[in-house]
């Protein structure tokens, strides 16, 4: 479609970085235990990596990434997850609210399946 071939593989050289970024450190050890992804789309929407309305820009600098995935063991001070922003006030506020929706727990936990069902010609398919 007439962009990049090596997009994917080197972003960094075709788009901008958001001017703030901040790691937000593991309060405890524990394994991730669960995410309100719900609200952490929200959260992306709020530091201007989504729309409310189709007239609303987008701002493909910001949001998140090397977010912890369920099942990790995570230790104090570790990352959790990066938050991309376009000033160090937002950044600090969606750190604060990713904290809240990020779940630690004592025990380990097993990842969740990468896929639920296969939907074939003959209808679902339960992988569960």
């Amino acid at each position: 479609l007439g962009g990049p071939a090596d997009l994917a593989d080197q972003a960094h050289h075709y788009l901008a970085a958001a001017p703030v970024q901040r790691a937000l450190a593991s309060p405890c050890c524990g394994w991730v235990s669960g995410m309100a992804t719900r609200d952490i789309g929200l959260l992306i929407v709020e530091l201007g990596g989504g729309r409310r309305r189709a007239s609303d820009a987008i701002d493909p600098r910001v949001g998140l990434t090397q977010v912890a995935q369920i099942g990790q063991q995570v230790c104090t001070g570790e990352t959790l997850a990066v938050v991309h922003a376009a000033d160090a006030a937002a950044a600090e506020q969606a750190a604060a609210r990713l904290l809240t929706l990020l779940q630690i727990g004592e025990a380990p936990v097993s990842p969740p399946p990468v896929m639920l069902q296969r939907i074939g010609a003959d209808g679902q398919t339960s992988f569960a």
